[in-house]
């Protein structure tokens, strides 16, 4: 049985590199998405939600790849590509290409004439005899073939399999089906033959015959795909929200209240998380203070950290709010980076506590952002608590503290940056420099 996976690899360059393994489970999505187009952002949204996450960069370069011609595809690619919607700056959307489609989900012609067996040489395993596989009455039953017996060729099962995973992964397959196991189980794949010991006219006779049952040539011609069936209910199309929420942004831009009362809607109630995000992105864009209130319910409560992140960049457009103190205490990291940057920015005071607290965050990240926030504020307040980070043992730490302790721009920071100017690391010698520079 031909695995969805060999099929793939056997059309893609060789290779053992890291960009490779990423170009394989691409092309193998795309595989199983069918004729189904993809964005970077469904790339990206499908394998992390199978377990194997790879970065915007790596899927952008393997889809590059994919889409170059290919010697095992006749000079064509992998992958049809083209833009969403029309002009320049678009984005991308790819899907599997025909070429690869008729390669990987090629199936045997049937013809009306029974043709004669093959006989195939395996080696240290003997010879084995590939009859034509006549097809199952079933199929006229469900209607699904005609009255007229038909039969696939033994050689055309043959060609097809090599061409699919290779001539040693076919080999493999058929020594696969001749082993003691699959002889010996209920409806055996092969069965122990005498004919061609009694036929042999040439040279050294083998050692085992067999003879494939129809068992083992459906095991052996069938395809175990992997096929996405569902898609819709896996992807969520991205450019159909944007598109959506970007046409209600333009209305309430006009001045229709009722288009502000949609992108709130969306923000508090639509299914589709990207459709919420793009909304929090328009309200904090439009700074009505009507969007204060569903900004602050999304920062803290939407169950999608992207829709919270842009709620929380939003509600930064309208100064400071105690809310953003919950919001630095969120269970993803990169939220508590980005609250951090934001009050970095409103340079309110009422930020400085949650800020300070945020200096013993167990993400470094966190504490860095916490850090420079509080040296954008500029308060005078700080530079003790930014003083003892310069005694940490995270170089990262210690050089946003000395950048910090620069941008407050105050004489008492000068002994603390002098002593750091002596650390034991380059860089946090040289910000530390920068830093003093700056209070001269």
């Amino acid at each position: 049985m031909a695995s969805l996976e060999q099929r793939v690899r056997h059309l893609l360059p060789k290779g053992k590199t890291k960009e490779r393994h990423c170009m394989i489970e691409t092309a193998l999505m795309l595989a199983r998405c069918g004729d189904r187009w993809l964005t970077i952002r469904d790339l990206d949204n499908l394998l992390r939600g199978s377990g194997r996450p790879f970065s915007k960069s790596s899927l952008y370069a393997a889809v590059e790849e994919l889409s170059k011609p290919m010697a095992s595809l006749g000079d064509l690619s992998y992958v049809d590509c083209t833009t969403v919607g029309t002009g320049s700056g678009k984005p991308m959307k790819y899907r599997l290409g025909r070429a690869a489609y008729e390669k990987i989900y090629a199936l045997v012609e049937p013809c009306t004439t029974q043709s004669k067996p093959c006989l195939y040489a395996l080696k240290g395993r003997g010879r084995i005899k590939i009859p034509p596989l006549i097809l199952e009455k079933d199929l006229v039953n469900m209607q699904l073939r005609n009255e007229k017996t038909q039969w696939l060729p033994a050689r055309d099962i043959i060609d097809l399999v090599e061409q699919k995973i290779g001539p040693h992964d076919a080999i493999q397959s058929l020594k696969n089906l001749t082993s003691e196991q699959a002889i010996s189980q209920s409806t055996p794949y092969a069965k122990k033959s005498e004919e061609i010991t009694r036929t042999h006219r040439w040279g050294r006779p083998p050692k085992t015959e067999y003879e494939l049952t129809n068992d083992g040539l459906i095991y052996h011609l069938a395809d175990h795909n992997e096929r996405v069936v569902s898609v819709d209910a896996i992807i969520v199309d991205s450019r159909d929200d944007d598109e959506r929420v970007h046409a209600i942004e333009e209305r309430a831009k006009k001045g229709e209240r009722e288009a502000l009362g949609e992108l709130i809607h969306v923000l508090s109630h639509d299914p589709s998380k990207y459709a919420r995000q793009e909304a929090a992105r328009s309200l904090g864009n439009l700074s009505d203070p009507c969007s204060i209130a569903p900004l602050i319910k999304a920062m803290l409560y939407d169950e999608y950290s992207g829709v919270r992140g842009v709620a929380a960049e939003g509600l930064g457009n309208f100064g400071y709010y105690e809310e953003f103190a919950a919001a630095l205490k969120d269970r993803d990291s990169y939220i508590r980076v980005v609250v951090a940057g934001i009050l970095g920015r409103i340079k309110d005071v009422r930020a400085i506590d949650p800020l300070i607290d945020s200096l013993g965050d167990p993400d470094i990240g966190v504490r860095c952002g916490a850090a420079l926030a509080l040296g954008d504020i500029g308060n005078t307040r700080v530079i003790s608590s930014l003083t003892l980070l310069l005694e940490c043992e995270n170089e990262s730490l210690r050089r946003a503290a000395c950048a910090a302790l620069g941008n407050i721009k105050d004489p008492q920071a000068v002994p603390p940056l002098r002593k750091a100017c002596n650390d034991p690391r380059a860089e946090v010698r040289d910000v530390a420099r920068k830093a003093l520079s700056k209070l001269k």
